[in-house]
């Protein structure tokens, strides 16, 4: 795949609203009838190229595929216009549901505190303002990123955001005045100080000094804001103690001198106005006063265009997001969230102890923090409401006890605090890891679909993540998808559109792989006692014949309770029982840990416990077709067994052989034929791949088998010439027990083998010409065949092609070489018994996989 190619994830994120429109017109072609207006794959995608116009030409037509098949949800071939408006809507929750996960975070303070400016004197000495401008602090050389402060006493200083250290300060001319606010001018360079002795103070950053004086005005000013008009002009707004909101036009005189000049006074407020901010998109001017209203006034006369007047208290600060098109006010112990469009209040969000009185957003994330007096910070999730971290200060400050200011730099991404110092306080990522994994924790199980080129992964603190296999980035995460309960199982089913999972309570869920939506819940019809964990979850399509037309969907699943349940793919929100193929006298003495179907015409179930005890049934009909052992199991090798053999061109027949393999505890391999019940080849474990078997995967042309262990490692054999092996007569010379050997270790040969994981293979797959493996480290890696690393899911770009792999048979080596390199003779062992422990045993696993007529279980 190209570099430059867009993932099925991004090429949803290119649709925008206009798109939808323009589609509908497409729709509407088909039918004059609105329930008959649906659109067929070849439609759809030539509507969609379209629409898209030249950003589709790089988007390959088997993309566009996944995405009409992840659209079409009762998969009857078409989409309607109802489908598509419902995949646009939950696409962009998924996409805000998976940023918000990203970015959960949560605040931890960098180490230690500022040092103390001594331009700031100890009886005023509470930062009550911060910035963060770019000031030009040397001539010909770039402007840098600094803090500027205020103290209460008046006393400017400018901070190096790294080290913490101030660069340079300026005393206030009287020592005694109270500042009551501070802002950036729109012209570069420029800070407006406004005091209580109702002046407002013009300081030049670079040289810090004062270049004007606004006063004596006729109230103090409180509330300030600076900005530029429709006509690109500089104003300068600020609210007074008197009610009134002032305007001044700003005229740059010089780089280091400025005029103010217009002067407008309005009256809007009962009360002091405590803060101005302008909203460029309407040209109003948002004043929040101690009167309880926040007022939306013209630029041009002062009018009130609207209000709000939900608080019962005066209101101390507010701020606005254009991104969420939010506003959040706060005056009590209460925050109000509210749209300012319709002025309806979203949600109230309590918690604090105090009077709120700062407050500052995080777009980026979604994230408000507020501040209340009492030196509580609380962090709020904009989009569920829920407080996702309190912190309180417990350190008692002098001569003040309390915060005098937060801020939120958006450049450097962190909180800044101020008390007589300043202090940092860096975001950490919850999902962000040191080290290159792609869970957080250990990955307990994964699942690829080829429908969507998507791989699922759940790990031990019962999260769901997917992935788009063209580039290895997250596509969707459902947390807490089991409560608290590690996932033992996740697979898709046949279509892709939907992920069943399962986890070591017993619980069995059903979600939406687009967007991540509990469709339905598994349930038993009598409450298991003892252990539930679930081993195994398949889900069947039934053949259609002629003589069984039979369209129902079926899920089995398997667990520790020892049992093998059937359900009925009812879609519905509860789903029960349809039968148990384990009952009366046919069930296993022990729990049940892999599980796989074999497809018609076999169309067998096959179960295994940690006894070692393998039972086939028929699906169908639930007769018991054999009842095996694997200690004592029949090895009737046959000279002619394939595991299924693909003819060489389309229309060649092949030979089918009902089949599955098995992995012992040992690191033995066993090829057993479901029609006889009997083991047909094994590949043996030598001293050095004697851990235990706990994935298998065979590629699309049965030529060559992935096999992972408890260990980490994985090894990968070529299968293409088992049957000349064993075609081959032995030696008449050797007609003892090791001769016999030897040809049983022939049939597979190893291409290679490498340390994958630092701990359990706990699934391999091939995709395309590449290995997928994940592991108990928390990693998610691509392999080539030779165990070079390709890349690692979630911070690599993972190229996995689409195209089927081609295996080309090996060269046969010959029959002493074998000889040399054959293991011990065989001795047999029995099946250790699993201990029910919080991890899994590792020697027993099951992999199903996605083609017919084999299957993967460990034993």
């Amino acid at each position: 795949m190209a570099s430059d190619q867009v993932s099925d994830f991004h090429l949803s994120s290119l649709l925008h609203p206009n798109h939808v429109v323009a589609l509908q017109s497409y729709f509407s072609r088909t039918s004059d009838d609105p329930a008959c207006q649906k659109l067929s794959l070849q439609q759809f995608t030539k509507a969609l190229k379209k629409v898209l116009g030249p950003s589709s030409s790089t988007i390959p037509d088997d993309q566009l595929a996944r995405m009409f098949n992840r659209i079409d949800a009762n998969s009857d071939g078409s989409v309607t216009w109802d489908e598509w408006c419902d995949f646009f809507l939950l696409f962009d929750q998924r996409h805000i549901n998976l940023y918000r996960d990203m970015h959960s975070s949560i605040l931890q303070p960098r180490d230690g505190y500022s040092g103390k400016d001594p331009s700031i004197g100890t009886r005023h000495g509470v930062i009550e303002h911060i910035l963060a401008l770019l000031v030009p602090m040397e001539l010909l050389k770039p402007p840098e990123w600094l803090y500027v402060t205020c103290a209460r006493n008046g006393t400017v200083s400018l901070w190096d955001p790294t080290s913490l250290a101030v660069v340079g300060s300026l005393r206030p001319p009287n020592p005694t005045q109270w500042v009551t606010n501070m802002i950036a001018l729109s012209v570069p360079n420029f800070v407006a100080v406004s005091v209580v002795d109702r002046f407002i103070y013009i300081i030049q950053l670079s040289s810090l000094s004062v270049v004007e004086t606004l006063g004596p005005l006729a109230h103090a000013a409180v509330g300030m804001a600076a900005f530029r008009n429709a006509d690109g002009g500089h104003m300068l707004a600020f609210g007074d103690m008197g009610g009134g909101l002032n305007l001044r036009t700003v005229r740059v005189v010089s780089s280091e001198k400025v005029a103010f000049v217009s002067p407008v006074r309005h009256v809007i407020h009962r009360d002091w106005v405590t803060q101005v901010t302008y909203l460029a998109a309407y040209r109003y001017l948002i004043t929040a006063s101690m009167d309880s209203s926040i007022k939306f006034s013209n630029l041009a006369d002062g009018a009130v265009q609207r209000q709000f007047n939900c608080h019962r208290s005066g209101v101390y600060s507010f701020c606005y997001s254009p991104q969420l098109n939010l506003m959040a006010s706060s005056g009590s112990r209460s925050v109000l969230l509210w749209n300012p469009d319709q002025m309806d209040v979203l949600a109230s969000l309590q918690g604090h102890g105090s009077p709120v009185h700062q407050m500052v957003l995080d777009e980026r994330a979604y994230k408000l923090f507020t501040l209340s007096m009492d030196k509580v910070l609380k962090v709020w999730d904009c989009y569920t409401y829920q407080c996702m971290q309190t912190i309180v200060d417990p350190t008692v400050h002098y001569p003040d006890d309390r915060i005098g200011r937060i801020f939120w730099d958006a450049k450097l991404l962190h909180l800044v605090s101020s008390t007589t110092r300043l202090r940092v306080w860096p975001i950490h990522t919850v999902l962000q890891s040191n080290t290159r994994t792609s869970h957080d924790c250990a990955i307990s199980c994964a699942t690829y679909t080829p429908a969507l080129h998507q791989v699922a992964t759940g790990d031990v603190r019962s999260a769901i993540h997917t992935w788009d296999a063209s580039t290895g980035e997250l596509v969707m995460r459902i947390p807490r998808a089991h409560g608290s309960n590690q996932i033992t199982v996740v697979t898709y089913e046949f279509t892709g559109k939907r992920v069943l999972s399962g986890a070591a309570d017993g619980s069995v869920h059903i979600w939406n792989a687009s967007n991540g939506q509990l469709l339905s819940k598994l349930h038993r019809t009598v409450p298991v006692a003892g252990p539930m964990e679930v081993s195994g979850i398949v889900y069947v399509v039934p053949q259609v014949t002629a003589k069984s037309l039979n369209q129902d969907r079926y899920i089995l699943v398997s667990g520790w309770d020892r049992q093998v349940v059937k359900y009925k793919d009812t879609k519905a929100l509860d789903v029960y029982p349809l039968e148990v193929f384990t009952e009366s006298t046919h069930t296993h003495s022990e729990d049940v840990v892999a599980m796989c179907y074999i497809t018609p015409p076999a169309a067998l179930v096959v179960s295994a416990s940690v006894d070692g005890s393998i039972f086939l049934w028929s699906f169908t009909i639930r007769l018991l077709r054999h009842r095996l052992t694997l200690p004592s199991a029949q090895a009737s090798y046959d000279m002619t067994f394939r595991v299924k053999a693909a003819g060489t061109a389309p229309d060649e027949p092949s030979d089918f052989v009902a089949s599955f393999i098995s992995g012992s505890n040992r690191g033995r391999i066993d090829m057993w034929c479901a029609e006889s019940g009997s083991i047909k080849q094994s590949i043996l474990a030598t001293t050095t791949m004697g851990h235990g078997i706990t994935s298998l995967a065979l590629d699309d042309a049965n030529a060559q088998l992935a096999a992972g262990n408890a260990a980490g490692d994985v090894h990968l054999w070529n299968l293409t010439n088992v049957a000349w092996y064993y075609s081959t007569p032995p030696p008449t010379q050797q007609k003892n027990a090791t001769a016999a050997l030897v040809r049983k270790w022939q049939h597979a040969s190893l291409v290679s083998t490498w340390k994958a994981h630092s701990d359990g293979v706990v699934f391999i797959a091939h995709v395309s010409n590449l290995i997928v493996s994940a592991g108990r480290d928390g990693v998610l890696a691509v392999w080539s065949h030779r165990g070079h690393q390709m890349g690692i899911f979630g911070h690599d770009r993972v190229t996995l092609p689409r195209e089927p792999c081609t295996t080309a048979p090996m060269d046969r080596p010959q029959l002493d070489d074998l000889k040399a390199s054959a293991p011990p003779p065989l001795q047999r062992t029995l099946a250790n018994k699993a201990l029910r422990v919080q991890r899994p045993p590792p020697m027993l696993w099951n992999d199903q996989m996605s083609c017919n007529n084999r299957f993967c279980a460990g034993l």
